[in-house]
């Protein structure tokens, strides 16, 4: 009885955990001037979240796997997903579908990222992606923006909003775990695109060949 109890622990467990979608991507858009370029991708879920060593070491494999100046990126969802749901929508694509067991991970991954996969609906980030400025220097936008945001959200009465802010290849990325209008600032800051559900660029580097 007591490894019976054991292993229904466990099964609760595994199915109350929750993954994180990771790709790996060298763009053509990034890397027009690398010679012998050939787009590279790498996506799969992990319980590892994007300050993990471990998860470090691997994107720098895939990195250095690549040519000589080639820049490569790591996205992670900023929303956690279901493990329990991830698991069954994977074994009704393995009974309904022919398909190639190397693509396992690829696919567990893309379902994982549909939206009904997202381990808790009623707490979804939304993520909005700053690029910068004509005129104005990027920090001084990311601060205005982030006030922008407290302002557009306050009422006494809800709960408090959580902002982060992310340094991105491109400019910044800022989360926020409430919702709330945000057709003013959309309006105000053309630089600035909301994305729901998105997925972070948490790290970027490039490929560097030691020359003999």
């Amino acid at each position: 009885m007591s490894s019976m109890r054991k292993w229904s622990r466990s099964i609760e467990n595994l199915l109350g955990e929750t993954l994180n979608v990771v790709l790996f991507t060298s763009r053509n858009k990034d890397n027009r001037h690398v010679e012998n370029f050939k787009e590279r991708r790498e996506s799969f879920v992990t319980t590892l979240s994007a300050d993990s060593e471990a998860l470090k070491d691997r994107f720098d494999r895939f990195v250095q796997s690549g040519v000589d100046g080639e820049m490569s990126r790591m996205y992670i969802s900023i929303n956690p997903r279901s493990n329990e749901k991830t698991s069954k929508d994977l074994m009704k694509k393995m009974l309904s579908d022919n398909f190639s067991l190397a693509r396992v991970p690829e696919m567990t991954a893309r379902l994982a990222s549909k939206k009904e996969n997202i381990f808790n609906p009623q707490n979804v980030k939304w993520m909005f992606d700053v690029d910068p400025h004509a005129s104005l220097d990027l920090e001084y936008v990311v601060e205005t923006i982030m006030l922008d945001i407290a302002f557009a959200y306050y009422d006494p009465k809800k709960p408090k909003i959580n902002i982060e802010t992310h340094r991105t290849p491109n400019g910044y990325a800022i989360i926020v775990d409430q919702h709330f209008d945000t057709r003013p600032i959309l309006s105000k800051w053309k630089n600035v695109e909301l994305k729901r559900d998105a997925m972070l660029c948490a790290a970027w580097d490039t490929c560097r060949k030691e020359t003999k």
